[in-house]
């Protein structure tokens, strides 16, 4: 019985190291991209739901809920990235990526939560108002940098290993852009109320 059970585990544990292979061939550049890109898949899907929730909701704990599970998947972001290896030698991409959800994880734990803590003074004047959507823009200018250094490191290393990107549309990438341009103009008309 006990031959077979370490038959079976022996079995089982190639079987995972073949699959696993298989599923990583990273020694295409094209798939080394998208291994790196979608290590941030769920980061990128758990941050539009705090932009979402933040944006609809006057909930704060809900709110502060989903900050911290964008926190949780940001980390699981990098450390999956951080298991990916060099691509022959070259860490260029791999590391911004982890950079930029460096970048993330501070703004989701050190600016969003000033701007969770400043929302209850906001409301006290229009110069707290103004100092409060001030954070709220500023955070989404940290945010708008590092995904451009990001996108910037995406196409120097696609024009280092002769990888043709293809515009596209990205419908996450959309709705992010989207909804920081509509959080500027409702903060602008806002304001304009709360004078």
């Amino acid at each position: 019985m006990k031959k077979h059970l370490h038959l079976l585990s022996f079995v089982v544990c190639l079987c995972l190291a073949t699959t696993l292979t298989q599923a990583q061939d990273l020694t295409n550049p094209g798939n080394y991209m998208t291994a790196i890109g979608n290590a941030q898949q769920e980061m990128n899907q758990k941050y539009m739901a705090y932009v979402s929730a933040a944006a609809h909701s006057k909930k704060a704990r809900k709110i502060d809920k989903m900050r911290q599970q964008a926190l949780e998947s940001i980390d699981k972001s990098r450390m999956k990235t951080v298991d990916i290896p060099f691509y022959k030698g070259d860490n260029s991409l791999r590391q911004s990526s982890i950079d930029y959800m460096k970048i993330c994880y501070s703004v989701f734990n050190e600016d969003y939560s000033r701007i969770i803590n400043m929302e209850d003074i906001a409301e006290q004047s229009f110069d707290e108002m103004e100092a409060f959507i001030l954070l709220q823009e500023k955070t989404s200018e940290k945010l708008r940098e590092a995904s451009e250094k990001m996108n910037t490191a995406n196409k120097t290393f696609a024009a280092k290993y002769n990888v043709t990107l293809v515009e596209g549309s990205d419908e996450l990438g959309d709705k992010l852009n989207e909804s920081g341009k509509l959080n500027h103009y409702t903060n602008q008309v806002y304001l304009v109320f709360f004078k």
